[in-house]
């Protein structure tokens, strides 16, 4: 009779041993049997254990292997819940997402049902982000910023996914949403105030909106030109009107864009 206390370990040699027989024989009776080793400590053991997520991966990459997706995503998704910080469980659900779509769609439906959807969904969109899924992170982190009314934490990461992703246009028009929104929000330094009324202002003068639209804040007018400095390289200048002249506020340096490479 194996001691209690020993008993965890003795599961885990159990677990790696069957791994090493699936290594050898992939198919046949090495499947079963490592099936059989590991499907027994998902149903048996508490999910959060460093035991069971092992067997999560293992069991939902056998249940892959053997056609049944939905049960893989399952598997390794309900043990990335319990453990969020596993890198393997991440990369196996990352992978099943980004290459499911119709598991992608699953995900949405069951999360944006539930409370508290916009961290799950966040949680799923960096997960994916991580192991660059780019395509799937933008739906859920987009769907986080929905499910959570433009809460800044998440309009946050989604901004800066869109930034990643070089889709700087469709990042602004999310910041101008929040600016809109939370128009009163302001912050102070050195006695200087801006508001998100005065940012948002900026941003939609960088869309190409019209004055009048700025204008409609009740703040300056401001002006975004990209021009290009003596050594050729290309700026983002910000300039504000005081009374009939403009005067810059500051120059950013515009990123060039990746050139693809063709092969």
């Amino acid at each position: 009779k194996i001691d209690s206390r020993h008993l965890g370990g003795y599961k885990m040699l159990e677990v790696k041993e069957a791994l090493g027989i699936l290594r050898v024989d992939e198919t046949g009776s090495g499947m079963k049997h490592a099936m059989s080793v590991l499907g027994q400590v998902v149903s048996t053991e508490k999910p959060g254990t460093e035991l069971y997520s092992v067997a999560a991966v293992e069991v939902s990459k056998l249940y892959y292997a053997n056609g049944e997706v939905g049960k893989a995503l399952h598997t390794s998704l309900t043990a990335l819940v319990q453990d969020s910080n596993n890198k393997e469980l991440k990369k196996e659900v990352s992978r099943l997402l980004g290459a499911h779509e119709q598991l992608v769609e699953a995900v949405l439906s069951m999360l944006e049902s539930t409370s508290g959807a916009a961290a799950s969904l966040a949680f799923i969109g960096n997960t994916l982000k991580e192991y660059s899924h780019i395509p799937q992170a933008r739906i859920f982190l987009g769907k986080s910023v929905v499910s959570s009314n433009l809460e800044a934490q998440y309009v946050l990461g989604y901004v800066h996914l869109l930034e990643l992703n070089r889709e700087y246009t469709e990042a602004l028009r999310e910041c101008s949403k929040f600016c809109s929104k939370n128009s009163a929000f302001s912050i102070s330094l050195n006695n200087f105030s801006v508001s998100c009324a005065q940012v948002g202002s900026i941003i939609d003068a960088a869309l190409n909106k019209s004055s009048a639209q700025s204008n409609n804040y009740g703040s300056p007018l401001y002006r975004v030109e990209t021009i290009q400095d003596d050594k050729d390289v290309r700026l983002c200048k910000v300039s504000v009107k005081k009374s009939e002249e403009w005067e810059t506020l500051g120059l950013e340096t515009i990123p060039k864009p990746i050139k693809k490479i063709v092969q």
